[in-house]
């Protein structure tokens, strides 16, 4: 669902980075520690092959924030795309953390019907327009909810309805008309 990826480009922070300020190269060296510990911790995760355990991503989100926060006076291209690409990472182990990502996980090794919730686990949905997609969970989000409430316990139920990345994906009306 998600995959992080963590540039090569980064681990040469220490060296001093084109076209930026004095000032810019001295943040940078401030934040190497912190942001040579992510890489680091990403390294070792993916040399294991494994697959994504809550508490490294939760670790790993919150290593991912520190680096966005202790670059966030940087102003140069390559401290703003850092921050950027940190960002997106930082998204991704927000989300890979969770218990509804960590229960998708779980329905996805699960044998269900075809037929399950007007066939949505088994329908390709990235190939359809925002709106379709978004008619199409609307569509089946009671059903939805209601197993995934079945199979991992009713706690889930408040990471999907509540303000979270799955909610907003399940909750996408701003697309309907």
């Amino acid at each position: 669902m998600f995959k992080l990826v963590l540039a090569a480009a980064l681990i040469s922070v220490i060296a001093a980075a084109p076209n930026c300020s004095i000032e810019d190269n001295k943040l940078l060296d401030k934040c190497n520690a912190t942001m040579e510990s992510l890489e680091k911790d990403w390294a070792r995760f993916d040399d294991e092959e494994s697959e994504y355990d809550v508490e490294f991503m939760k670790n790993f989100h919150e290593k991912c924030v520190a680096s966005v926060e202790c670059l966030e006076p940087g102003v140069c291209p390559f401290i703003t795309e850092t921050r950027q690409f940190y960002n997106e990472n930082c998204l991704a182990a927000k989300i890979m953390s969770g218990a509804a990502y960590q229960c998708a996980k779980k329905l996805e090794n699960m044998e269900k019907p075809d037929s399950l919730c007007d066939h949505f686990f088994t329908t390709d949905k990235c190939h359809m327009s925002p709106k379709t997609r978004c008619e199409f969970i609307a569509k089946r989000k009671p059903c939805v909810l209601q197993y995934y409430e079945e199979v991992c316990g009713p706690e889930i139920l408040l990471q999907l309805e509540n303000d979270s990345p799955f909610a907003e994906v399940l909750s996408c009306t701003d697309l309907i008309d």
